[in-house]
């Protein structure tokens, strides 16, 4: 059964949990998005390789955030509060 969002807030080792199971798939993309880049550094590919530089630079600031401390010790302190901007972070992707 999946996950809901609103679970993930309710319980702290749920949360933990989710942020360990997303590591590695975005782990992956970063890898994956660097050999795509060093693919269009061709000539005429630049429209394609600032797209894969984005790509990989969003996947880094999402690995960054789920590795912060900080969201660990608000986890704990308001689980609520991180359930909600979760919530409203995948409602923009």
């Amino acid at each position: 059964m999946p996950m809901r969002q609103s679970q993930a807030g309710q319980d702290p080792n749920r949360a933990a949990q989710a942020r360990h199971d997303l590591r590695n798939p975005i782990g992956e993309i970063i890898g994956f998005a660097e050999i795509l880049e060093e693919e269009a550094a061709d000539p005429g590919h630049a429209g394609y390789r600032r797209t894969f530089t984005a790509i990989r630079s969003a996947a880094r600031e999402l690995l960054a955030r789920l590795e912060s401390p900080l969201s660990d010790r608000q986890e704990r302190e308001d689980p609520r509060a991180v359930a909600a901007l979760r919530d409203q972070f995948l409602e923009r992707a």
